[in-house]
């Protein structure tokens, strides 16, 4: 198997990366990023810089890595972007942005990767998605509704791979973690206690989502994984009114702060600081 991975080079990515080639090495793992990999790279990483909203450089980039590497079997769709504005500052071209990433570029990976997949009737998808598509929060908006597409792209693919395709061995699973402590979410206020889940390490939810890959099963996991997370998050809309608003009322108060993340690249990152 190759496994590729989207915004590889930081966080929770980067924590993927290396995980499955210490626990499996040997693995060949094909990173895409708007970023370089800072540092040295583990034996068989593979990095190509790309942006994921620009279709044309996308499909060409997959070319290359199909002639070099073969055509990845394993797809991590992990990039992601937070404007962190609340819903009247954030403008069309941030709007665009955020589903650009977070989700059109799930779809056209997708377009260019399942079809081979499907053939094969072998391979795995694995979302990387967020609690924000259950319970929403104030600077999220964007980011929540994007997420919330997610979901609904996962589930519905599941379905068509089972029912349209009948490929049941092409694999599908989402993981949907809380807040991670990592810059994309710079500003969060994780001193107030967690209404429904603590904050995670990054560790955390790389430890998942390497399970996921290791196990080669669908699933469909709320992070953390303890403390029935998955049915106090999924179940978020059929609990009563009162008390989603009082959830809700929870997560503002820990955005209070929150700032998201403007620049993509660390290192025009380092300058503004």
């Amino acid at each position: 198997d190759v496994v590729l991975i989207t915004g590889g080079c930081g966080g929770v990515g980067r924590g993927v990366v290396e995980e499955l080639v210490r626990r499996v090495p040997g693995t060949k793992v094909v990173v895409l990023d708007a970023v370089e990999w800072g540092g040295e790279k583990p034996p068989n990483v593979h990095t190509y810089k790309v942006d994921l909203t620009n279709i044309p450089a996308l499909t060409s980039t997959i070319s290359s890595i199909q002639a070099t590497h073969g055509l990845p079997t394993i797809l991590i769709n992990n990039a992601g972007i937070c404007h962190g504005k609340f819903l009247l500052d954030t403008t069309p071209s941030d709007l665009q942005k955020t589903f650009s990433v977070n989700l059109f570029a799930h779809h056209t990976l997708l377009r260019l990767l399942l079809p081979s997949m499907i053939e094969n009737n072998h391979g795995h998808i694995i979302t990387i998605g967020s609690i924000t598509a259950h319970l929403v929060a104030p600077r999220l908006v964007d980011y929540a509704a994007s997420k919330a597409a997610v979901l609904s792209l996962h589930e519905g693919l599941s379905m068509e791979l089972r029912h349209v395709y009948k490929a049941r061995k092409v694999r599908t699973s989402i993981i949907l973690p809380g807040h991670i402590k990592t810059e994309l979410f710079r500003g969060y206020d994780n001193t107030a206690p967690g209404f429904l889940v603590p904050s995670l390490e990054v560790g955390t939810v790389v430890e998942e989502v390497v399970k996921t890959v290791l196990g080669g099963r669908s699933r469909h996991v709320v992070v953390p994984v303890a403390q029935n997370a998955f049915l106090m998050v999924s179940a978020v809309p059929s609990w009563p009114l009162w008390l989603q608003t009082e959830a809700r009322d929870h997560a503002a108060t820990n955005m209070a702060n929150f700032q998201g993340r403007q620049v993509l690249d660390p290192d025009a990152e380092r300058k503004e600081e």
